[in-house]
């Protein structure tokens, strides 16, 4: 048995990489800079946030009906002169990622959001390492166009832009059964 699986733990990290890599803020230089995202538990979080930031929230998953043939979920990866191993196939997942950029100046939140809609735009294959440590890639998509939730944090004014995106992942564990196979046949009518 196996885990060749991208689940939650596989996109925060390529989610975490990506924004690192691709969106950048002025820094007093005027200098690119480059945004370190956060994985806040709860809003009490927020109030201790260094800005500019980019947070990553995992705010659900569903099934994927529209990538399973319920008629076909096993495969045969192996056989031998009596016995056949099938393995179940990979199980599709859809993730619901929140992805809250944020800044005090609204220079920064212009820079951010330039770098992350050039790279990234509406459609996107996230790199990832699954859990087997193989780079892959994850499709993700815009499923909402941005929403602006400027906001008061005490005296400051917060810039905040909230992007909502479905990564289509798999559960593999490998589950395989072992079966025996017919290995003779008597097709004799006459008897």
């Amino acid at each position: 048995m196996y885990d060749r699986s991208v689940w939650i733990e596989e996109v925060d990290k390529g989610l975490y990489d990506l924004i690192k890599k691709v969106v950048h803020y002025p820094d007093l230089n005027n200098t690119p800079t480059s945004v370190t995202p956060t994985f806040p538990l709860a809003n009490t979080d927020l109030e201790d946030i260094q800005l500019p930031t980019v947070i990553i929230k995992h705010i659900g998953e569903k099934f994927d009906m529209d990538r399973y043939d319920p008629n076909n979920t096993l495969i045969t990866v192996s056989t031998s002169a009596t016995k056949v191993t099938r393995e179940e196939l990979a199980k599709p997942y859809t993730l619901n990622y929140q992805l809250d950029f944020l800044s005090e100046y609204k220079e920064d939140m212009n820079s951010m959001l330039k770098y992350w809609h050039s790279f990234v735009g509406k459609r996107y294959m996230l790199p990832v390492v699954n859990a087997e440590g193989k780079e892959m890639k994850c499709y993700m998509v815009l499923v909402k166009d941005p929403t602006t939730l400027n906001q008061q944090k005490g005296d400051i004014k917060l810039y905040r832009t909230v992007m909502l995106y479905d990564i289509k992942v798999e559960l593999d564990m490998g589950a395989t059964t072992e079966t025996d196979i017919v290995t003779g046949l008597n097709l004799d009518i006459d008897s």
